[in-house]
């Protein structure tokens, strides 16, 4: 349409690390990543640096663009990608086995913005091996400003979590914010984060309060708190760091001092 230009933008990335035996060195906080676009085209296999794996493979990946042309925004973004491995991999994790396979799963990604303040993403695991989805997530976001956004999803991964979230921070006045987060095992029937909490700002100091629940250790064992947190616009903060705990439970969350 004349309205709008769509790209096709293949890539082929070919990387090569020769193995060294690495047993003799710990591990200290090196893991295996959750297969994503991103981790396709990384050097390492782990993120860390106790490891070094080797690799000799070929990423064969594709995306597609739908945008405005007047404006240059992007409203369709669709990418697909998949490793080819040449060689068996022989560097591990301790107690891990060594990877096989000729190919990785595919990995597919969408991401929409078509409706102004309203954003969809969603991401899907392919295993080739046995034909059924390995891990997908999805995500619905609604955002009409800058303090106001609200947040929907669901993830999925096969034989470990499956699980539903939702969370928000939306003014219920000029000076006051409402903050809430609310996230859900359906594998487990029962809640693993949630809290409430409040936010006034003025011309020249913020306070957050914040009640929440959630798990603890890997038993289910859980634990509650009230966390407040005084901030001095420009000077100090005072209390339980509440903004950091907002900022990584509601995405697009912008605390009241930025």
């Amino acid at each position: 349409h004349g309205r709008y230009r769509q790209t096709l933008e293949p890539r082929l990335y070919y990387v090569h690390v020769p193995f060294r035996d690495q047993d003799a060195l710990p591990v200290f906080d090196t893991i295996q990543p959750i297969t994503s676009i991103e981790q396709l085209y990384r050097e390492n296999r782990f993120i860390g640096i106790d490891r070094i794996g080797d690799t000799d493979q070929v990423t064969l990946g594709l995306t597609s663009r739908l945008l405005r042309k007047q404006t240059g925004e992007t409203i369709v973004t669709a990418t697909i990608g998949q490793n080819r491995n040449l060689s068996t991999r022989s560097v591990t994790l301790p107690g891990v086995a060594p990877l096989g396979g000729n190919s990785s799963d595919y990995i597919a990604e969408l991401a929409v913005n078509v409706w102004g303040n309203w954003n969809v993403d969603f991401a899907q695991q392919w295993n080739t091996e046995n034909s059924r989805t390995s891990r997908s997530e999805v995500r619905l976001q609604y955002q009409p400003g800058r303090r106001r956004v609200v947040n929907l999803s669901y993830r999925f991964r096969r034989d470990s979590v499956e699980q539903g979230d939702i969370s928000w921070s939306w003014p219920l006045a000029s000076r006051w914010n409402l903050v809430g987060r609310y996230n859900y095992s359906f594998r487990e029937n029962k809640p693993l984060e949630r809290f409430f909490g409040i936010e006034y700002e003025s011309c020249c100091w913020a306070l957050r309060v914040v009640s929440r629940r959630f798990i603890r250790n890997r038993d289910g064992t859980s634990d509650s708190i009230v966390s407040l947190q005084l901030e001095l616009k420009g000077l100090m903060s005072v209390g339980d760091p509440v903004n950091e705990l907002l900022e990584r439970g509601i995405l697009g969350y912008r605390s009241t001092t930025d």
